[in-house]
């Protein structure tokens, strides 16, 4: 066995032509190791005359051994620059390692090789050559009991942290609603950490809004049914508690049968904005920023905006759009789908409004053509896809509420004043003007005599250019939590 410390010399860089241009772009983007800050690499000029000594050190100990006696490298880093990779982080591999090691391999009889710098389990083998990741690391097993008491403890106290108590988790989830991930391997849930990605978020609810996890699940089933890309989502069951349940969409899985992590970012962070400011984001900051890359991107993002106008979906602001960063940009499947129709207690008002509009019974075909010059995008093209999100999304809310209807018999008023509220909203945006009756639509909907349905107190604070630490969020409008 040989053990060493090779650290890295910044050559596991892809194609960019030199060490400064890859620091530069990582730097750009906000991807560095906190290693370029906290190693201190006295006596040497730098960590990469550090790394050359030390691999120079090695290969010296190296080439007195036999030549007939099989090798274990044990190396915090990895060997190999496409080893690195497994993290999906563009230019994180800077920080891990050299391109120094690989002729080892053929070199020295190294028939293993062990790392852990990734904290990623991984197993793969390259010729006679074993390469192991963290070869020891088992995850702890999440029994039902388990789960169910983390939900019955969030539904208690909805406003506690997920990370209270006795069960140590890894994970970043955004949002102020209690939620809290899990891992799937083999069949079996697991408590993600470091090294074990979670591959699901569970959203347990609160008795203030309640059945929100069934109303969240059949909107992801409309969406899925008329054809977008939603990730998997359903109401589970953990002994006598239940809660929703989505898979994550931002993992891959791993032929080890642990998953990776993507690379993504929500608009918010996109835009580099506070995420206190998500609700102060427009459409137009949005489709600008996409444009930018690609127009293409763009109508997707239009796309994806009248679906959650569609159903209804008022709190879909900017940190409920993503971007996938893993190869070329792409908008990641919806997320977050509340029908918020089903609790008029909470706002009404879309987070992002269409045209002049914030309700979505009020939306026209005019006020998506509105949004499409204000955007410098094609207005004929907005239409067709707004009217196109409608018309599939209408023909599959008989089968989806009639099912949930089946399923939830104690619900059934509500369902189907779900279903008439989508009904409306849909029919309404294939139309040109907005029909004379107004449904009922909680506390907080207002209408001006210009035509607009937004309070113009709240305007001010949606105005571009805002503070976003001024107001997390508009006076007056209950978000929902």
């Amino acid at each position: 066995m040989v053990p060493c410390l090779l650290l890295y010399d910044f050559t596991f860089r892809g194609g960019t032509a030199s060490a400064e241009d890859a620091l530069a772009l990582a730097r750009e983007v906000r991807h560095v190791f906190v290693d370029d800050y906290l190693l201190h690499r006295d006596p040497y000029p730098s960590v990469a005359d550090w790394s050359r000594e030390q691999v120079r050190l090695t290969e010296e100990r190296l080439s007195r051994l036999p030549a007939d006696r099989p090798l274990i490298l044990l190396n915090h880093y990895p060997v190999l620059q496409r080893h690195a990779r497994v993290m999906g982080f563009e230019h994180l591999p800077l920080w891990c390692g050299t391109e120094a090691t690989e002729p080892w391999l053929v070199r020295f009889p190294i028939k293993a090789v062990v790392y852990g710098h990734l904290h990623i389990p991984t197993s793969a083998r390259e010729g006679d050559v074993a390469f192991e990741s963290d070869p020891d690391h088992e995850p702890l097993i999440a029994t039902t009991a388990d789960i169910g008491a983390r939900i019955a403890g969030i539904k208690a106290r909805p406003t506690a942290s997920a990370f209270a108590g006795d069960w140590p988790l890894r994970f970043s989830l955004a949002g102020v609603q209690a939620k809290f991930a899990l891992a799937r391997i083999g069949g079996s849930w697991y408590r993600p950490d470091a090294q074990t990605p979670s591959t699901h978020i569970v959203k347990p609810g609160a008795a203030r809004n309640k059945h929100i996890e069934a109303f969240e699940a059949r909107a992801m089933d409309l969406v899925r049914r008329a054809g977008f890309a939603v990730p998997r989502a359903r109401v589970a069951h953990f002994d006598d508690q239940s809660a929703y349940v989505v898979e994550r969409f931002d993992r891959e899985l791993m032929p080890s049968g642990f998953s990776r992590r993507l690379h993504v970012e929500d608009l918010q962070q996109a835009l580099g904005r506070d995420p206190e400011g998500k609700y102060l984001t427009s459409p137009a900051d949005a489709i600008a920023l996409l444009r930018r890359h690609d127009s293409e991107l763009a109508y997707c993002f239009v796309e994806q905006l009248a679906i959650n106008t569609a159903i209804g979906n008022a709190d879909a602001h900017a940190k409920n759009y993503s971007i996938m960063l893993e190869h070329e940009p792409c908008l990641s499947p919806l997320y977050d789908l509340v029908p918020l129709g089903a609790y008029p207690q909470y706002s009404q008002l879309l987070t992002m409004p269409i045209g002049s509009r914030r309700h979505t019974g009020n939306i026209t075909l005019k006020d998506w053509n509105a949004l499409a010059v204000d955007c410098d995008l094609e207005p004929d093209h907005v239409v067709n896809i707004v009217s196109d999100v409608n018309q599939r999304l209408s023909s599959q809310l008989e089968p989806a509420f009639g099912e949930f209807a089946a399923q939830y018999s104690n619900l059934g008023k509500t369902v189907r004043q779900m279903q008439r509220y989508m009904t409306r909203n849909t029919d309404q945006a294939c139309l040109d003007t907005v029909r004379p009756e107004t449904p009922p639509t909680g506390r907080h909907d207002h209408r001006f005599e210009d035509g607009s349905d937004a309070d113009p107190e709240v305007e001010k604070r949606f105005r571009i250019g805002a503070n976003p630490r001024a107001c997390s969020q508009p006076a007056g409008l209950a978000r929902i939590p």
